[in-house]
């Protein structure tokens, strides 16, 4: 993914990781920099819906896939 590209949020929560180095990906809300994907070893998440953001999300879909395949 390129910095700036936008994705589909449409709740308010927001994961606050532990760590740091957890933080893969955030974005900037009401002037609030929030934690927008988190890894922490096999276990990934996100706070928006990749399969409702075109063609960026399908991006991150293949990636994550990708992942899954190593």
């Amino acid at each position: 993914m390129v910095p700036g590209q936008e994705c589909y949020f449409v709740h308010s929560f927001e994961a606050k990781p532990a760590h740091p180095a957890h933080r893969l990906a955030d974005t900037v809300y009401g002037g609030r920099r929030v934690c927008a994907a988190a890894r922490s070893g096999n276990v990934l998440g996100t706070q928006f819906h990749p399969e409702k953001s075109g063609p960026v999300g399908l991006a991150i879909i293949e990636e994550f896939l990708a992942l899954c395949a190593e």
